[in-house]
């Protein structure tokens, strides 16, 4: 039995869904053959993958998504299990774009995990626009995220509180919903050696949506009461918008 893992970042970035699509490849490998689906260079290869096909969200289209889907039928993969890092990943925002109606027409078994549910507003366009327009292109992506929920045999979302959420929001395919926590840390923790540092660090990829310019901002306004404290922001400059803005804050304010 083939099973597709698919994620809209590449595997090699090391982000957080990455880094549990590692884990699920390590361990379904030993019962089924596990087929990659991302945004990593064709030729990408990895531990436990039997196969690799590249996927470039930024080119979503109902043509790009029915040709994915024919490439796992052709490889003969009986499930697939997209992994979205935001509630309407994978060209969901709007409705027959999305991979997952394509799942359907080839009996193939759909699953969905949503690493994140904060906004029903968030997700489907930038940011940082008005809430008016949020508004507005709202009616369209809540009809996209039926039309993926319709196709997928269950989607899992990682945290109770984000569960209750989409529950409510998509409250006509409520039954769909899966709260499955996936952390893995361990329950005591662990132990510091030596003395803490006096250090805010930031581990993630800059971009907006992280949240870092608003970290770096907050941080400013009480660095000079506090001149032992520093902040460490570690990651790929993902939005180089994002970086240009910290840049200017900290040239700013020193």
């Amino acid at each position: 039995m083939k099973i597709a893992l698919g994620l809209e970042y590449p595997l090699a970035l090391r982000g957080g869904v990455g880094v549990l699509v590692e884990k699920l490849i390590e361990g379904l490998s030993a019962f089924y053959e596990v087929v990659l689906v991302s945004p990593d260079p064709p030729e990408f290869r990895h531990p436990g993958i039997c196969a690799h096909v590249h996927w470039n969200p930024a080119t979503v289209s109902r043509a790009n998504s029915r040709k994915l889907v024919e490439e796992l039928s052709a490889l003969k993969v009986s499930l697939a299990h997209f992994h979205l890092g935001g509630n309407y990943g994978w060209g969901s925002r709007i409705p027959g774009q999305s991979p997952f109606p394509f799942l359907t027409e080839q009996g193939i078994v759909g699953v969905s995990t949503i690493h994140v549910a904060l906004s029903i507003l968030e997700g489907y366009c930038d940011p940082r626009k008005s809430v008016w327009l949020k508004l507005a292109l709202l009616p369209m992506a809540w009809l996209g995220k039926l039309d993926v929920l319709r196709n997928v045999r269950a989607e899992i979302v990682v945290s109770r509180q984000a569960c209750a959420r989409v529950q409510r929001w998509y409250w006509p395919m409520r039954g769909r919903f899966r709260c499955i926590y996936h952390s893995r840390l361990p329950s005591v923790p662990l132990p510091v050696n030596g003395p803490r540092e006096p250090l805010v660090l930031s581990v993630g990829h800059i971009a907006f949506r992280k949240g870092q310019h608003t970290l770096v901002a907050a941080f400013a306004k009480i660095a000079a009461d506090h001149p032992e404290w520093k902040l460490a922001l570690v990651g790929p400059a993902v939005e180089s918008a994002c970086v240009a803005q910290i840049k200017e804050m900290i040239a700013a304010h020193g």
